[in-house]
């Protein structure tokens, strides 16, 4: 599983999982992204669907950049500048890529969707599964979690 982390690497998850199935074909991989930094690396959809490179992305959609939105609460007062977003449906443009895409808005199907999205990167399609997500999640920079003892120096293996 990847995810920028909030280190403010935005765009990286999705190709890093892209590039970490190119090496290990028979490891389900999962990319972690925001709606905001999604828009840095869909286009590598079309490499996905053309390659037939099966992995799952899960895209948070909140309508906003998560992390800017903190940096604007932590250091300008709470003046909100190009923080919200007016997205299309990202599942809908998955499709259009040739990949599968998936909306949830249920945290029941969560389970389902990602099983589903695992199985298809054995037959070398790329899932987007839209997690329909409230504007109240907050995201902490990794640093601070780190630093709070929040969040592990070293994310544990999963088997």
């Amino acid at each position: 599983m990847f995810a920028a982390m909030s280190f403010g690497n935005c765009g990286y998850a999705f190709p890093v999982a892209c590039g970490a199935k190119v090496a290990a074909p028979d490891r389900p991989a999962i990319a972690y992204v925001g709606d905001g930094a999604w828009g840095i690396s869909l286009n590598e959809l079309l490499t996905c669907a053309r390659e037939k490179i099966g992995v799952t992305v899960i895209v948070f959609n909140n309508g906003q950049w998560g992390a800017e939105k903190k940096n604007h609460v932590d250091f300008y007062s709470r003046r909100f500048q190009a923080v919200n977003l007016e997205s299309p449906s990202w599942a809908t443009v998955a499709k259009a890529f040739g990949c599968e895409g998936v909306t949830v808005d249920k945290l029941s199907d969560v389970g389902r969707a990602l099983r589903a999205s695992v199985q298809a990167q054995a037959e070398g399609k790329s899932t987007v599964i839209e997690m329909m997500v409230t504007q109240s999640w907050r995201p902490v920079p990794a640093r601070c979690a780190v630093e709070a003892g929040t969040l592990p120096r070293q994310v544990p293996r999963l088997h």
